[in-house]
């Protein structure tokens, strides 16, 4: 009987299981060719003959002698234990418990796999319900997944027969469901009047009681809904469902609103008023006042609208944002929109020290659209022949005046701004309209100008008369007036029953006007030179003016003296006596002219750094203004001085100017930049509040010299000394950046000490409160990088802060990169957190140093990105340039082959993976389309000594990718992704080849067979038999054709790459850890030789491994591999010495086979 040898043993792969096979086929040969029996030494001569060459050599290395090398059991013991090397149970179960069933494999292969991964585990008694627990997890379909979990009594056998019929069955369904047709809809005609009848019936079925209409009715179908109560005037109910209780309106009733000191009269009667029952009148009032007039606002022909999205918001501040404007919205002052019209402006969100808020429009851009309708104001010649030989006064004004003021809806709709709950209109005319004072000044003589006696101007109305009875009875009718027109006046500014009223600047009285006392104290307040310079400044001043002094030269002279350079400056009686004649001069109408309304107003504004001054000229100065700065204001930084001089002088001479045109000069020129930009880009939030005060004015600003501006200049220097209160909105902004900081008292006190004990601060502090030296050459090294911010610092509670960022002492830096890097955030987010509260030199360049020295930044900092495409050659004839890869489907596994010409694909169906398996399909495959030149390919089993020598034998050159980085062959995985369709969509995979290999391949409309054979092949499509006549292409087209579309691929591809350097030998470096991303110390050992960006490196273990640069970064954190575990050999345990197999420089094979990393 002729009976088969055994396959040879195998010792590659599974070392193990191979033998175990051949030990058991080798049994079963003896037992057919009955040779158990015969002599040991002829058993182990068969053993050594059915196993090969290769068992030989592992018989000679045997440490065995003579006899026992001829003892059969001893024989096969020994191989026994070189095949089965000390087994790891706890990897062995982890191989079991990571078991799944793969795409396409069948229950039976599954099942047989899990019982021998099992072997190996140790289960003992509980092996049977271990692999049922197995199979119910690990399979792939999850109804019967769910099925299995749901049964008590399920074993081992009734779960693998479960899986079975549900695996036949669906291989039959699939089989009757190939032939049947498919149905894309059924519809079923009904009878329509049906349908509405049923439609009716469970409508009227939901019907429900609704508390807001107090009818019946179905969802979402009430009337109330979007209606207004006429009781509490809230909307969405009626008032028959109204819920409220009615607040009762009196006369005697008290405000509920605390602090609201708003007049407004219901009925009564008088017959004399004095001070007390009219102070007692304005606290009898709980109503908004409404003028009968609608504003209407037009805009200019070809405007561009401006819409602003919502802004964020502080957490910190957003309910209570939500509360004012409910509250707002419930006063009938601004209403919610749904659908906003083109123009939406910002909005303002001001936060006092009390924690409410105050909203203000922000219509910059609107503004510049409006088109003004110009109302004549009064001016003072029309004013004071109204109040000739008057001598009782009473000024009124009208509270909050502009909100008595209703809009027009087109007009409402053209001041809607954004919020972050939505889009809000104003109902009534907001402050800041460029055209708003104006058309308030028509309203309100509209409303009381026909009244005898009464004089308006903006928001003050004057009741002036000869005789108290007189001055009574007009404001009689002032009052009624009012109370029918539902207008309210302000309480806290009501100057009642005078002789003597202060009014639009000038002082009324029974005998006439008078200028103002305020008028010249500034020029009064200029005190006496003490050195040359302060001489300088009050001679620049007069001689500015000196076109209006009369005999200058010789009034001047005895001062001018002292400037000359041989006279010692001396100031004495003299010198006092003449001083005090120019400032009398400088104070009488010979110099100061009177305000005149039709003519330009100019006003100059200075501040120095104690004081601030200004000028309002008309040809001629008009008024002057000058006051000392309080203690925090000394503080602030220039730029904010020289806005604060600008918001003195507005709210100085308001009387003048609102309503008007005003030219602002300043020497300051950052301040122009400042008031051009947007409010919420406005770096400091002093600048903010001080910018707020003046968006009511019509403002332009223009630059000039400090040394042209006499008047203001000097004035700031020598200023009225009277003592000064804090502007309480200032200390609101103080107050919220305090908040901003959250600084605590400990930490305040740690910067305080810090910034004293540092030099450059102490002298940074001394500039805020002295002034800079006038060049920039004469500030010291390390203080000149604040040169440029030196209107932006200002010292704050002994804090100095840069716009409103918190400058660090250079001894607190580094417990501040500390706290900024604590919770390991990346570069970007680490500075862009910093820039929000703090400062100091060089901050963004110490964040990069800190982050990159960070070692657990290092170690879980995210993936690179993609380097540019190097694509691969593109050979000029078909197979000279192959890809291949081995791809697992259904249990089985198959090679992939890939020709870069023609795109040819080939699979192979191998019984394994080791590298007898591929390369017996590589040969059977070149034994068909010749050997290539070159095979890219991925490391295991490729690089393997099998392959290698096999590649030298048929002389062909492997080249092997960096271990996982699949990008570098992706020829060869794109050949497995198509495999894999094919192997999931169809069940023919040798027709399912056919087919492509005869489709066209995209950009060159020739098919693989055509490139490769130069003709095409038959399939079951009817195909003319001339097209599968051999035919010839041009190679050098076809060639150039492929290089066009790789070079648009590569560059899409390149769109988002980065160009990063190459490493050095020895360089220190980090490594990523495939298996959890994070990234490892590491070093160069040296780059692979004609392989671009691959590298052979050391890890933190030692061991020697291959990596593409994707898989690299250059290491700054310090963190370096230990010396001492060096790997120089690959004898040594080194995880993937596989790796640098793709050098093939190594012709022995080596001793043992070491795993692939």
């Amino acid at each position: 009987m002729d009976v088969r040898l055994p396959e040879q043993m195998k010792f590659t792969g599974n070392i193990s299981e191979n033998f175990k096979l051949f030990k058991q086929n080798f049994e079963i040969f003896l037992l057919a060719k009955g040779k158990q029996e015969v002599q040991d030494e002829v058993k182990v001569a068969l053993l050594l003959n059915c196993m090969g060459q290769e068992a030989i050599n592992v018989y000679n290395t045997f440490s065995l002698n003579e006899a026992e090398k001829k003892q059969y059991q001893k024989v096969i013991d020994e191989f026994g234990k070189y095949c089965n090397p000390k087994k790891n149970v706890i990897y062995e179960r982890y191989m079991f418990f990571s078991r799944k069933q793969e795409e396409g494999e069948g229950i039976d292969k599954f099942v047989t796999d899990l019982k021998k991964l099992a072997e190996s585990c140790e289960f003992n008694e509980q092996k049977d319900s271990l692999i049922r627990d197995r199979i119910v997890l690990g399979i792939t379909n999850l109804r019967l997944q769910e099925r299995l979990l749901t049964r008590e009594d399920l074993n081992l056998e009734k779960a693998i027969n479960e899986c079975r019929v549900a695996e036949i069955s669906k291989l039959q369904i699939d089989e009757v469901q190939k032939d049947q047709k498919q149905v894309y809809g059924v519809r079923k005609e009904e009878r329509r009047g049906y349908e509405k009848e049923n439609k009716l019936k469970k409508n009227e079925g939901n019907k429900f009681d609704c508390r807001k209409c107090l009818s019946k009715h179905g969802p979402k179908q009430c009337k109330a809904y979007g209606q207004k109560c006429f009781k509490c005037g809230l909307v969405n109910h009626f008032a028959k469902a109204c819920t409220r209780k009615p607040v009762k309106k009196e006369v005697k009733e008290v405000s509920k609103e605390k602090g609201d000191d708003n007049v407004n009269v219901d009925k009564f009667f008088v017959n004399s008023i004095n001070t007390q029952n009219c102070k007692a009148l304005y606290k009898e009032v709980d109503i908004k006042g409404k003028c009968p007039q609608k504003c209407s606002i037009k805009l200019k022909k070809c405007c561009q609208p401006v819409a602003h999205p919502a802004r964020r918001v502080p957490l910190a501040i957003k309910e209570e944002l939500r509360k004012t404007l409910n509250e707002l919205e419930q006063k009938g002052i601004i209403s919610k929109t749904d659908s906003p019209g083109d123009w939406v402006s910002n909005l303002v969100i001001i936060e006092k020290s009390n924690g409410s808020l105050r909203l203000c429009l922000n219509p910059q851009d609107l503004n510049k659209a409006i088109q003004r309708n110009f109302y004549t104001i009064p001016t003072i010649e029309d004013i004071s022949s109204k109040l000739c030989n008057k001598s009782w006064f009473t000024v009124l004004d009208f509270k909050d005046g502009f909100y008595q003021v209703e809009l027009d809806h087109k007009s409402s709709e053209l001041c809607t701004f954004s919020t972050v709950f939505g889009c809000y209109k104003f109902l009534r005319l907001p402050f800041g309209l460029t055209n708003a004072p104006e058309y308030f000044q028509k309203v309100n003589e509209e409303n009381f100008g026909d009244i005898e006696g009464v004089i308006i101007y903006f928001d003050d109305l004057l009741i002036a008369a000869n005789t108290e009875q007189e001055h009574d009875a007009i404001l009689k009718k002032v009052i009624e007036r009012a109370q029918m027109l539902n207008i309210k006046f302000n309480q806290t500014k009501l100057q009642y029953k005078v002789n003597e009223v202060n009014y639009v600047g000038h002082v009324f009285c029974k005998d006439g006007m008078k200028p103002s006392k305020d008028r010249v104290k500034a020029i009064q307040a200029i005190e006496n030179p003490t050195n040359l310079k302060e001489l300088q400044r009050v001679l620049g001043m007069l001689n500015y003016l000196r076109g209006f002094i009369p005999n200058f030269a010789k009034v001047t002279s005895p001062i001018r003296e002292l400037l000359r350079k041989d006279v010692h400056f001396q100031w004495n009686q003299k010198h006092t006596e003449v001083l005090n004649k120019l400032k009398d001069i400088l104070a009488s109408d010979l110099v100061l002219g009177t305000f005149q309304s039709d003519k330009p107003i100019v006003i100059q504004t200075d501040a120095s750094k104690d004081g601030l001054g200004c000028c309002l000229m008309q040809d001629k100065p008009t008024y002057h203004g000058s006051r000392s700065l309080t203690a925090a204001e000394k503080n602030y930084s220039q730029c904010e001085k020289e806005l604060l001089a600008v918001v003195f002088a507005v709210s100085k001479f308001h009387h003048f100017i609102y309503g008007r045109d005003v030219k602002i000069i300043t020497d300051n020129k950052p301040l122009l930049g400042i008031m051009k930009k947007d409010l919420s880009k406005v770096p400091s939030p002093r600048l903010q509040r001080l910018k707020l005060k003046l968006i009511r004015y019509n403002l332009n600003f223009e630059y000039c010299p400090g040394k042209h501006m006499y008047i203001a200049d000097l004035l700031s220097r020598s200023y009225i000394k009277d003592e000064v209160q804090d502007d309480p909105d200032m200390k609101e902004i103080v107050h919220s950046i305090e908040k901003h900081f959250s600084i605590s008292e400990e930490r305040r006190a740690q910067f305080e000490k810090a910034i004293q004990h540092d030099s450059d601060l102490s002298k940074l502090i001394e500039y805020i409160k002295n002034g800079w030296p006038k060049y920039f050459k004469m500030i010291p090294n390390s203080l000149r990088p604040y040169w440029q911010y030196q209107n932006d610092i200002t010292l704050s509670n002994n804090l100095l802060l840069l716009k409103d960022r918190l400058i660090v002492p250079r001894t607190l830096i580094q417990d501040m990169l500390d706290l900024l890097h604590e919770t390991h955030f990346g570069m970007t987010k680490t500075k862009q957190r910093a820039k929000e509260m703090l400062y100091w030199v060089n901050m963004n360049a110490e964040i990069e140093k800190l982050i990159r020295n960070c070692q657990i930044c290092e170690r879980y900092s995210p993936k690179l990105c993609k380097e540019p495409m190097i694509p691969h050659e593109i050979p000029n004839r078909p197979f000279k340039k192959v890809a291949s890869d081995i791809c697992d489907y259904g249990g089985k596994s198959y090679l992939i082959l890939m020709d870069y010409y023609s795109k040819w694909l080939e699979i192979k169906q191998m019984k394994g993976k080791t590298s007898y398996d591929v390369i017996n399909a590589l040969k059977e495959i070149f034994s068909i389309h010749g050997i290539p030149d070159e095979l890219i390919s991925d490391n295991m089993p490729y690089n393997s000594y099998e392959c290698r020598q096999f590649a030298k034998q048929w002389n062909f050159k492997i080249c092997t990718s960096s271990p996982h980085y699949p990008k570098s062959n992706g020829l060869a995985e794109k050949g497995v992704g198509i495999a894999k369709m094919m192997l999931r969509k169809d069940q023919d995979l040798m027709l399912s080849l056919l087919n492509y290999r005869t489709t066209p391949i995209v950009g060159l409309n020739l098919t693989p067979s055509q490139l490769l054979m130069g003709r095409n092949l038959k399939t079951k499509i009817p195909i003319d038999e001339n097209k599968l006549l051999p035919n010839s292409y041009n190679n050098s087209n076809i060639k150039n054709e492929i290089c066009r579309k790789r070079e648009l691929d590569k560059k899409y591809y390149d769109l988002n790459c980065k160009v990063r350097n190459s490493f050095n030998e020895g360089q220190f470096v980090v490594i990523q850890n495939q298996n959890n991303n994070e990234w490892e110390a590491g070093q160069i050992v040296k780059p692979v030789p004609d392989s671009p960006r691959s590298y052979i490196v050391k890890d933190s273990r030692g061991a020697i491994v291959r990596r593409n640069s994707s898989h690299l970064k250059s290491s700054e954190s310090g963190s370096v591999i230990d010396q001492n575990t060096c790997c120089d050999s690959a004898d040594q345990n080194c995880d993937s010495s596989s790796e640098i197999v793709s050098v093939h420089q190594e012709n022995e094979r080596p001793k043992r086979q070491i795993k692939n990393g």
